[in-house]
């Protein structure tokens, strides 16, 4: 099985009264890996609370078994709530699909062979009420993988950073298992610098399951250590170790 290829971008929120959204990095395309699927996944440059957000993919090169999919991982809030700050105030807001509930962890875009171009909508919704004037911010991350049935390819989210309290263990996390991953997951955090474990999971991640908490080998002092999340995929028949992946990040720890 090859390597999975993660890629990770946000839609950096800024909101007035009804707020606007400006993205951070607006096309990501494939690498030119001999044989790899070829695409470009573009989200918006901007967009305003209250309305559509359009996901498309273009330039699509796939073969049967080969699909291109983008995940909802997170928002930056410490747990990942839909939530956007001004100076003095905050607000919620809600997005939705089809009419339905997009939650961390939703799969919001899947690309498959048979057409150039293809997309999918988002609905960014104001909170119920009139929010408070000022403007208020906050980010939206997405996780994009290409995945090849056909080789069994996995699915993995990546993670940017975690933010976690001096002095206490339990750090708020957004570690999921995509639906359609023909495994199941085992998550481990260990410091890049020393290789020492911080946390393991406990049980197996079937593909759909979720963890929003976990709590730590011990507890950190404040500052920002560099960390490596691994993920290991085990075969649903013989829960047997396939190629694993390791994804550096930033685990910051403020003070309490």
């Amino acid at each position: 099985m090859n390597r999975p290829l993660v890629i990770m971008t946000a839609l950096a929120m800024c909101a007035g009264v009804i707020g606007a959204v400006q993205l951070n990095q607006n096309a990501v395309r494939s690498s030119a890996a001999e044989n790899a699927p070829a695409y470009t996944v573009t989200l918006p440059a901007g967009i305003s609370l209250g309305d559509t957000a359009v996901i498309s993919a273009q330039d699509l090169n796939l073969q049967e078994g080969e699909s291109v999919r983008v995940w909802l991982s997170g928002t930056g809030e410490e747990d990942n709530a839909f939530r956007l700050h001004s100076e003095s105030h905050e607000l919620t807001y809600s997005i939705t699909q089809d009419g339905e509930p997009v939650d961390i962890g939703s799969q919001v875009f899947r690309a498959d062979p048979g057409s150039d171009t293809q997309s999918a909508a988002l609905q960014f919704s104001l909170p119920d009420g009139r929010p408070l004037p000022g403007t208020y911010l906050g980010t939206v991350e997405f996780t994009i993988s290409a995945v090849d049935e056909n080789r069994r390819s996995v699915a993995v989210p990546g993670v940017g950073y975690l933010n976690a309290t001096a002095g206490e263990t339990l750090v708020p996390v957004n570690f999921f298992n995509p639906e359609g991953n023909p495994c199941y997951f085992r998550y481990e955090i260990v410091l890049a610098d020393t290789g020492e474990t911080l946390w393991k999971s406990d049980d197996l991640l079937t593909p759909g399951m979720k963890i929003s908490q976990i709590e730590l080998a011990k507890p950190l002092d404040a500052g920002n250590y560099a960390a490596v999340l691994k993920v290991i995929p085990l075969s649903l028949d013989q829960q047997q170790e396939l190629n694993s992946s390791e994804i550096g990040f930033e685990l910051r720890v403020k003070e309490g």
